[in-house]
């Protein structure tokens, strides 16, 4: 991402996620004001998905998130190059997994 401003991110998840994989049935994100901001509860709201979120002070909401995250970690530390510079290039190919 080029930046992780609200408008960024809703259009990321328009032409990345929703129009590769369908719209969600629900998506669950942290509370930092770029996922609160009222775009993506706009998007949210005229797509039909439950929009839900982690409690601040409630780590273990997150633990599905940081098992996947461990995941492609993983599987990216098996396809990097040595120079470590093409790690972008097998994201898509790992989380379609």
């Amino acid at each position: 991402m080029k930046n992780i401003r609200a408008k960024t991110i809703a259009e990321i998840f328009l032409n990345r996620v929703i129009s590769s994989h369908g719209v969600p049935l629900e998506i669950h994100t942290n509370q930092r004001r770029n996922f609160e901001s009222r775009i993506l509860w706009e998007l949210s709201r005229l797509l039909g998905i439950r929009k839900t979120r982690m409690s601040a002070l409630h780590p273990q909401s997150d633990d599905q998130v940081e098992r996947q995250h461990q995941t492609i970690l993983n599987y990216l530390a098996k396809f990097l190059a040595e120079n470590q510079r093409d790690w972008d290039r097998w994201i898509p190919i790992l989380t379609s997994v």
